[in-house]
């Protein structure tokens, strides 16, 4: 170095060179002096070319500097030295760092190379997959060439049962074509004898016949009887509701006038004791009356026992309806057992049924073989999924990888993690890919065993065709023998059967049409009664509800007549009240003009005759529905005694009289006989 580039040096700032011994001191981590990040973000150290520009600028200001101070040369020249010291060990570090960095270029290079290798083994393992799915391709086509030959083979087996089948019937058919000549001789005499036994139970079954169609029509004319009985008991619910209906409405009318006449007795019994015998009267009338509704209870009480006997009665009668409909049902299966039975002649099909016993236990062992089969299939299946599995997984480790190799300069160290996961999963994969080999070794054993099982059932396919062919000309001239002796002998058996069967049948039938003839009767009997006795319930029911009109009718009256009668009551109530009022007015008069100066009867403390009347008594209301609202219970006169002594108002009680006889007619009008009243009273 020559000394102009010492005394360059040796002008740089404090600053500068405390960050070059901060660096200096950082530890191993920071790649001797020098932080990891700033590699990683500049990839490259700044090498030395840009210094010498700078140290040149430096020096020509110091050379401007030395120009005018000569004193500081002497202080300048041991700093230089320190600062020599210094630029000497940067350069160390900075040749360790280059050799760092080579360091680092060889081991991307030999991860580069290791990510080559990673890829041809991915090519290698797809290659093996590729040849596996080539494999798993031709196995399937082994096995759909196997089911084929399978179907063909049971094909075959069907035709060599079928032909076995025959070859023992016929054997049978022989023994029994003997047996069946010596029967023949014997069932054509039973014939000749059952004929003539039919002929005269088939008479016997129409007579029997027509008789079991007059019993249906009768019971069918006493169904159509019981159904119009059951309409007319209907009708008479219907007629004594709508009688419990009224006497409920004459009830609630009878409870509101019993209210009202409370009310008008308690003010009766206010008014004066001139009243008491009245009002004892109507207490009598009101009691009569509450015998009457008591009566009409009990009346009420009886037709609502009676509504539930004709409940009753409909209910026998629904009992009744279901015995017939039963019967008829009993007749109906009775008539398809007689049809049912001429199809039970199915019991020679055993020996039949042992055959096919025979024929199910192969056609198990088919199925059998079809199972094993299928099992192959789903393995190869399972196979290929695992595969399609392998094959992903390696598309996406080729992605990653890709994405990894553009990351390589600025992650080293993830690289290598990256690269034992990468191991880990080839070495997973190969495993996978053992297993995969061994499963289709597995395969393949069972895929020849199968193979060895179908060479033997073709052996033995074709020594049993070649003993069948042998059979087949012994059995053809077997069959057309024995089809003509079959034909005839089951006729002749049917024939006989039928005959014993219908001898059967028809002692059967008179049998149970014997019976039934019996319950029919019987039950005929007991309709006819009970029909009788219903009749007998619905003319007195009738008779109860005339009673019960004409009853209806009389208390009509005499609700009428205790109308009247209350009419009467009110006309009086109303001379007492004029009466009241004529004696109040006169003592008021009197109270005015008589020239007594006691302080008791002076004009500011009249007191009316009857205080205890004017207590009750208050000014009419001239609205009408006040009279029966719950507001204003008690209705009368409100005597005013407290006058002015010079004026006499006369013109008060005429409005007070027109406005008590306003009340009184809106009252009665209220109190009229309603079937259904508007309101009733709270």
């Amino acid at each position: 170095m020559s000394q102009f580039e010492i005394n360059s040096q040796s002008q740089i700032p404090v600053q500068e060179r405390s960050k070059f011994n901060s660096n200096r001191y950082i530890g191993s981590n920071t790649l001797n002096g020098y932080n990891q990040n700033t590699l990683e973000q500049n990839e490259s150290v700044p090498q030395a070319s840009s210094q010498p520009n700078k140290n040149q600028q430096i020096g020509s200001k110091l050379a401007s500097d030395t120009q005018y101070d000569y004193s500081q040369m002497g202080k300048q020249t041991i700093k230089d030295q320190d600062q020599s010291e210094q630029i000497q060990k940067l350069t160390k570090e900075i040749d360790t760092l280059k050799y760092q960095w080579r360091a680092l270029e060889q081991e991307n290079q030999s991860l580069k190379y290791d990510n080559i290798q990673l890829n041809q083994r991915n090519k290698s393992s797809m290659n093996e997959i590729q040849e596996l799915q080539d494999q798993i391709l031709i196995s399937k086509n082994e096995n759909k060439r196997l089911t084929n030959i399978v179907q063909e083979d049971q094909f075959l087996l069907i035709d060599v049962q079928k032909l076995r089948k025959q070859v023992e019937m016929n054997r049978g058919l022989e023994y029994k074509i003997i047996d069946l000549d010596q029967q023949l001789i014997s069932l054509n005499k039973q014939l000749l004898e059952s004929k003539k036994q039919n002929a005269f139970l088939e008479s016997d079954l129409q007579n029997q016949k027509e008789i079991i169609e007059k019993c249906k029509s009768q019971i069918r004319d006493q169904t159509l009887a019981y159904e119009s009985q059951v309409l007319k008991n209907e009708q008479l619910l219907n007629d004594n509701r709508k009688m419990k209906l009224a006497l409920d409405s004459i009830n609630q009318d009878l409870n509101q006038e019993q209210e009202q006449n409370q009310i008008l007795n308690q003010k009766l019994s206010q008014i004066s004791s001139g009243a008491k015998d009245q009002i004892s009267n109507l207490q009598k009338s009101q009691s009569n009356l509450n015998i009457q509704n008591e009566q009409l209870k009990n009346q009420i009480n009886l037709l609502q026992q009676k509504e539930k006997e004709l409940q009753v009665s409909q209910t026998l009668n629904i009992q009744q309806e279901s015995k017939i409909a039963q019967i008829n049902q009993q007749l109906n299966e009775q008539q398809r057992q007689i049809e049912q039975s001429k199809a039970a002649i199915s019991s020679a099909k055993a020996e039949y049924n042992k055959m096919v016993a025979a024929c199910q236990q192969q056609d198990q062992e088919i199925k059998k073989l079809k199972e094993k089969i299928n099992s192959m299939t789903q393995q190869n299946t399972l196979i290929q999924n695992k595969c399609t599995q392998l094959e992903k997984s390696l598309e996406e480790g080729q992605q990653k990888s890709q994405m990894l190799s553009q990351d390589l300069k600025g992650q080293l160290e993830k690289w290598k993690n990256y690269g034992t996961q990468l191991e880990q999963e080839l070495k997973k994969r190969e495993t996978a890919l053992v297993n995969l080999g061994n499963d289709y070794i597995k395969s393949e054993s069972q895929l020849k065993a199968a193979l060895d099982v179908q060479t033997q059932l073709r052996n033995e396919r074709t020594a049993s065709l070649g003993k069948l062919k042998e059979m087949h000309a012994d059995l053809l001239t077997y069959e057309k023998k024995s089809d003509s002796l079959e034909r005839n002998v089951v006729a002749l058996q049917s024939q006989i059967q039928n005959s014993y069967q219908h001898q059967e049948r028809l002692e059967q039938e008179k049998q149970v049409l014997n019976q039934e003839l019996k319950k029919l009767v019987d039950e005929l009997r007991r309709i006819q009664n009970q029909c009788d006795l219903r009749d007998r319930d619905i003319q007195d029911l009738r008779t109860q509800n005339s009673l019960l009109g004409e009853r209806n009718i009389t208390l009509e009256r005499e609700l009428s007549l205790e109308r009247d009668k209350q009419l009467q009551l009110d006309s009086k109530v109303r001379t007492l009240e004029n009466e009241i009022h004529k004696l109040n007015f006169q003592h008021t008069l009197r109270q005015q003009y008589s020239w007594n100066t006691d302080p008791q009867l002076s004009l500011g403390n009249s007191k009316p005759l009857f205080p205890e009347l004017s207590q009750d008594f208050y000014s009419p209301q001239t609205n009408i529905q006040g009279i029966n609202s719950p507001k204003y219970p008690q209705y009368g006169i409100q005597v005013q005694p407290n006058y002015k002594p010079t004026e006499v108002q006369n013109s008060g009680l005429e409005n007070q009289s027109s406005n008590l006889m306003h009340q009184i007619k809106s009252q009665n009008q209220n109190s009229k006989f309603q079937i259904q009243p508007e309101y009733q009273l709270n």
